[in-house]
């Protein structure tokens, strides 16, 4: 692994790798991801046709797995959490990761804390709200694959924001090494590469995927993203 380079071009080669596309054109849950994250008002989602759009997402990506709520219970917990963290999710609202400070990384890690413990959510379920609600701040996790398989997470508030550390230190890598501009064009050329293959169908112009979701995408690769996060100290599997 000494002849390893950590590059953006390798970071697209290995997060186009993960895509499944016969998988997410079955479920809907790729087109259901665009046309709620992307295509959404600046309201958070208070309305109730568009907390409608995001628990129809969450049930088309599984994420109601292990909460013991029924939709519409998921419903009553995200209309009252919202209201009660409006003020916090509009202090983040469109921050993209990179530029997050330590003490809004902490936030985010609370948020997620207070949807596990107080809300009683599942750990999958709480990271993709937050993601959903703050896409471009937030990475989303999952729970077999990513932390108990591959990275050795537990689902604790201070793992949680170990994790967004991981995405945060790569995206900010690229931006020591290739210039202000490296995450930008990351998320450009990612999301140009997805349509041009026909992976994804429902899209707007001037759309791109966020840096938290590509990190999601690459830490389901596992080799390049295990490989560039131990070089650059940010996993250690002994640690």
């Amino acid at each position: 692994m000494n002849g390893f380079t950590i590059n953006t071009r390798g970071f697209l080669e290995a997060s186009l790798e993960f895509h499944d596309p016969q998988h997410e054109m079955t479920t809907g849950s790729d087109d259901s991801y665009w046309k709620y994250v992307v295509e959404r008002d600046r309201d958070l989602f208070l309305g109730s046709s568009r907390r409608g759009e995001l628990l129809e997402l969450i049930k088309a990506w599984g994420a109601l797995r292990g909460t013991g709520l029924s939709l519409d219970g998921l419903g009553r917990v995200l209309k009252k959490w919202v209201r009660s963290n409006r003020r916090d999710l509009q202090a983040l609202r469109g921050i993209p990761i990179v530029a997050l400070s330590r003490a809004q990384v902490a936030q985010v890690g609370m948020m997620y804390w207070d949807l596990r413990k107080k809300r009683r959510l599942g750990p999958t379920c709480s990271a993709k709200l937050l993601h959903f609600l703050l896409p471009e701040s937030v990475c989303l996790w999952d729970t077999e694959k990513v932390r108990h398989g591959t990275y050795w997470l537990g689902d604790s508030e201070t793992d949680f924001v170990k994790y967004q550390e991981m995405g945060q230190g790569l995206a900010r890598f690229f931006v020591a090494e290739e210039g202000s501009a490296a995450i930008s064009l990351i998320e450009k050329r990612h999301f140009r590469a997805l349509r041009q293959k026909g992976w994804i169908t429902h899209f707007a112009p001037g759309q791109v995927e966020a840096f938290p979701k590509i990190f999601d995408e690459l830490v389901y690769e596992g080799i390049w993203c295990r490989a560039a996060l131990k070089k650059l100290g940010l996993w250690d599997p002994f640690g």
